[in-house]
């Protein structure tokens, strides 16, 4: 497994095609206020990485569970399990 070399979004920028190509090799995390916000990855990583989680499970949210539990809620009949990940999507960001 490799290990994430962690980079502020200051340092990358002033550093940025040094990044790019160190990305190529190794995946970069980059931080903002010192909290990690994004990877830096090469994309053929990515597309294997991708490639093998759609493999994995092809319904992703979906399959966890947590809609299934909930489906009889009067607010959710009717709903496909998209609208109501939408919804609490919604309601997450922006309240009732």
């Amino acid at each position: 497994m490799n290990i994430l070399r962690k980079v502020s979004v200051r340092e990358l920028q002033h550093n940025l095609s040094e990044y790019f190509e160190l990305a190529k090799i190794a995946p970069i995390s980059v931080t903002k206020h010192g909290k990690g916000e994004v990877v830096m990855l090469n994309l053929n990583k990515y597309k294997v990485i991708k490639k093998k989680s759609s493999k994995k499970d092809k319904r992703g949210i979906m399959s966890l569970g947590f809609f299934g539990m909930y489906k009889n809620r009067k607010d959710w009949k009717g709903k496909s399990t998209t609208e109501i990940a939408e919804d609490l999507r919604h309601r997450a960001t922006y309240g009732k």
